[in-house]
């Protein structure tokens, strides 16, 4: 009993009633958002023509073999395709990569990313690469591992910073 009233729907007060009745509307409309708020990431890069910039952190490097790391600077057309593989995230979309290097265990989490690279199978570079991303640029650092070593360089941190241009040239 409420207030001298007997609890069950049948004999709740007309306004009472329908107080509970937009209550449980609420929540209901409020659940069915839940899982767009709970999954809900931000925009991912937006396809079309993006420019690298990949500067080499040379402390790792000995001297005489610096001028091979130059800063390259490239522009590629890029899809959505090349996002959700995460080809677009490693080194894959250098000129020369593309058909040799293959990404794996590739994790995005809101705005970072995190995944693996390989090429010629694991025989040449092999290495991780994580960094965080928006819809108009991204900023990843490259740890790679060089099979056999260059010239006595086993390895070498790499900053790949990407920026969207625009759409894709046509052909």
């Amino acid at each position: 009993m409420l207030n001298g009233l007997m609890c069950s729907p049948m004999t709740l007060p007309r306004d009472t009633a329908d107080r509970v009745v937009s209550l449980l509307r609420l929540m209901l409309g409020c659940l069915a958002f839940a899982p767009m708020i709970v999954s809900a990431q931000p925009p991912g890069p937006t396809p079309g023509l993006w420019r690298y910039t990949i500067t080499t952190d040379l402390a790792a490097v000995p001297a005489d073999m610096r001028v091979n790391f130059p800063v390259v600077r490239f522009d590629v057309c890029l899809t959505e395709e090349d996002f959700a593989s995460g080809r677009a995230f490693s080194i894959q979309p250098t000129p020369g990569s593309v058909n040799r290097c293959q990404t794996s265990d590739v994790r995005r989490d809101g705005s970072t990313v995190a995944l693996r690279f390989a090429c010629d199978d694991g025989k040449t570079l092999t290495g991780t690469a994580h960094g965080k991303v928006s819809a108009r640029r991204f900023e990843i650092q490259l740890d790679n591992r060089y099979e056999p070593p260059v010239s006595g360089v086993s390895g070498t941190r790499q900053t790949m910073s990407v920026t969207y241009l625009g759409a894709c040239k046509g052909p």
